[in-house]
């Protein structure tokens, strides 16, 4: 696997699509391949059906360098996890997709709602809590994060398709379930307010 492997597989791919597509890059579940930065900018710039990108990755210098180059152009950059999301909308990244968005939706708003009032000092509160949070919950797997949701929030289970396994809240330790529970209350508390 090199860069010109890469790039010809997602430019087949985005050529004979219906539809846009994002490039994903996630290392975490590609066998560590990580997209660089000069593989996204000439995709983006070499075809139109590309229209953005998702960066699990963490690397918010690559975000910046992507960002820079293709600004002004109809290609968005997001990030992939909560844990860089402050971060990242400083380098330039649209917006999150992201699994901790899935539970605490409202509280990623919020820290984007201080970011453009530039209340950075609240933005970065809620971004280190949001951090925490993101860290435990990759220790939890799919289940986990469906498990968390039916408890909190009354819909769903904790079953994973397999191999994935099942879970309920219950068997999670409080290490991991307390930074997930303090968001999760936030997250209610921004819902009564509105």
């Amino acid at each position: 696997m090199n860069a010109s492997v890469i790039e010809k597989f997602f430019h087949d791919v985005a050529s004979q699509s219906d539809l846009p597509i994002l490039i994903y890059n996630f290392l975490g579940v590609t066998g560590g391949i990580d997209i660089s930065s000069d593989s996204i900018i000439r995709l983006a710039q070499s075809n139109p059906n590309i229209v953005g990108c998702k960066l699990t990755c963490g690397n918010v210098g690559k975000l910046q360098r992507v960002s820079s180059a293709l600004s002004g152009t109809s290609f968005a950059i997001f990030s992939g996890k909560s844990d860089f999301f402050l971060p990242a909308l400083v380098a330039g990244s649209n917006g999150i997709i992201a699994a901790l968005a899935n539970i605490v939706p409202k509280l990623h708003v919020e820290v984007l709602r201080y970011y453009k009032k530039g209340e950075l000092r609240a933005a970065q509160e809620l971004q280190s809590k949001l951090s925490h949070a993101d860290w435990t919950l990759t220790k939890v797997g799919i289940a986990g994060v469906k498990a968390i949701v039916s408890h909190h929030f009354g819909y769903g289970t904790g079953r994973g398709r397999r191999p994935l396994g099942n879970t309920t809240i219950m068997a999670l330790s409080q290490e991991i379930v307390a930074p997930l529970n303090e968001v999760v209350d936030l997250e209610k508390l921004l819902g009564e307010n509105s």
